[in-house]
């Protein structure tokens, strides 16, 4: 029974990790919002994993990828927000 209790429990933490970690590379955040980094001269955005969220140019800040292609801006084809 003990076996059983902590071999549950290692894959409780192993499914949550694996969840924390998809929801991370997908710009997800729990409990806070994502901000976006768009470039005002290239109007593409991106956001927080990719290697271009800060460039110098990326001074436009967005809480929602609807709000940046609101805005004109596209999506960044490295990191596909």
């Amino acid at each position: 029974m003990i076996h059983n209790n902590r071999l549950t429990k290692k894959l409780l933490l192993f499914f949550i990790a694996i969840v924390l970690s998809v929801s991370i590379a997908a710009g997800v955040v729990v409990g806070q919002s994502v901000i976006y980094h768009g470039n005002t001269k290239s109007h593409i955005f991106h956001k927080p994993s990719c290697r271009y969220y800060n460039c110098k140019k990326c001074t436009a800040e967005f809480t929602a990828r609807e709000d940046a292609i609101a805005e004109g801006y596209r999506p960044c084809k490295v990191c596909k927000p």
